[in-house]
């Protein structure tokens, strides 16, 4: 199986720099031609199923940052917020932290392991992107700012029963 895990492209609350969560933000002009763009890309493909994030449980996910910008929450919170952004734990923020996070991703691919399916295609949001590698490559979450995951950029996990789940691909643009 092939699982293709696709970012969304460009929301108002990226280019806002907005900790918007899952919340309802639209896409850019610029999103909307990435999505284009992505759809040209992967033209070629087709998929068994195809799954998209669930936004009531995001919602809750996001927390009290929600659609709040990054440069006012610094000044809000400060230091809290920086070791947040730095180790992934919102959880003082009603939010989830790595972990949670890290066991979201391990679940879903548990269920996805179980489909009669080829390729399955994710519609999803950086975050669980780097749960669902975290899960694949890493024994607990790693907790690294660095690792990214561009808008509109797709990555591809493989699973067999014998060899388990593994990285093809990671931010494919």
């Amino acid at each position: 199986m092939k699982l293709y895990v696709f970012r969304h492209g460009e929301s108002v609350g990226n280019q806002q720099r907005l900790f918007s969560g899952w919340s309802q933000m639209p896409l850019t002009d610029q999103g909307k031609n990435q999505a284009l763009a992505l759809r040209e890309k992967v033209k070629d493909l087709s998929f068994d199923l195809v799954f998209s994030s669930d936004l009531r449980r995001a919602m809750q996910t996001a927390g009290s940052l929600m659609e709040q910008g990054v440069d006012a929450a610094t000044r809000q919170y400060g230091d809290q917020l920086l070791y947040s952004r730095r180790t992934r734990d919102f959880t003082f923020f009603g939010g989830e932290n790595g972990e949670a996070l890290r066991a979201r991703a391990e679940s879903f691919l548990q269920r996805v392991s179980r489909l009669d399916a080829q390729q399955v295609a994710v519609f999803t949001h950086e975050g669980l992107m780097k749960g669902l590698l975290s899960a694949v490559l890493f024994p607990a979450w790693i907790p690294d700012p660095r690792v990214k995951h561009h808008n509109c950029a797709y990555s591809v996990f493989t699973y067999s029963p014998d060899q388990g789940w593994g990285l093809l691909k990671w931010n494919n643009e």
